[in-house]
């Protein structure tokens, strides 16, 4: 059986192997890619067909991440569509979500708890200087690099305030 390739529009020479399923929220499904030069990412996939009137929420999402640069928040790379999905190719966090943590050991030990809760608050009060509400803080959206850090991801339903007020 062939892996599933998915080829970016107006990318003739670019393409990402799928290698494994991660997760999927509401409208979008996550999966492990690599590309031709063996570099792994997470590869999100919004069903274009899925959003109906809701493109500016996609548009809205992407203008968002890509202000944002911090050491507590997954780094999105590229933004790229195909025939039927728009694609957000973003850094791999590969010990899975704080969900996915607290669900194997049972719960975390209070030193792992100060140590995640400072990254947490270190990368909210770094969106609230740029004005960002992020608005859907759950463990399955706080996800856990290579080495151990904490990463905050998936910024759907983040708005962007116009004032301080």
């Amino acid at each position: 059986m062939q892996p599933q390739i998915i080829k970016p529009l107006n990318r003739p020479n670019e393409e990402y192997k799928i290698l494994q399923f991660l997760g999927e929220g509401g409208f979008d499904v996550c999966v492990k890619v690599e590309n031709q030069t063996d570099q792994v990412f997470a590869l999100k996939a919004v069903e274009k067909d899925a959003l109906g009137q809701n493109h500016d929420d996609v548009l809205n999402e992407i203008n968002i991440h890509k202000q944002l640069n911090h050491p507590n928040i997954v780094n999105l790379y590229d933004v790229f569509d195909d025939d039927d999905f728009v694609y957000f190719k973003m850094e791999l966090c590969s010990n899975q979500s704080l969900f996915g943590m607290v669900s194997n050991q049972g719960e975390l030990t209070e030193p792992e708890v100060r140590f995640y809760m400072l990254q947490l608050l270190d990368a909210v009060d770094y969106m609230h200087d740029k004005n960002i509400l992020y608005r859907d803080l759950k463990l399955e959206n706080i996800f856990i690099s290579e080495d151990m850090d904490l990463k905050v991801g998936d910024f759907g339903l983040s708005v962007e305030m116009k004032s301080t007020d």
